[in-house]
């Protein structure tokens, strides 16, 4: 490992309700996308990187606890759930 994280687990071998937040940085695919809706209905937080990565996905960009930018998710990381979404 040169640098950065090691990676333990794919999005086929975890659920979303296993973490505080996610954060989209690319594109998605069908399992992204259905990955990021599980997260957001279980009202976690949700990064994007670039708003336009939330239209297939069908989730709001201006929805509580949606950001695109990084101190906001970062400050929403410390609220347990958005349960006003």
């Amino acid at each position: 490992l040169d640098k950065g994280a090691m990676v333990d687990r794919t999005i086929h071998i975890t659920q979303a309700v296993e973490y505080v937040g996610v954060v989209l940085a690319t594109e998605t695919d069908e399992a992204m996308a259905v990955f990021l809706q599980e997260a957001y209905r279980h009202h976690k937080k949700v990064a994007l990187t670039r708003p336009a990565f939330a239209g297939p996905t069908g989730i709001d960009p201006d929805a509580p606890g949606v950001t695109t930018e990084p101190g906001a998710f970062f400050d929403a990381l410390a609220l347990h759930r958005h349960w006003g979404r």
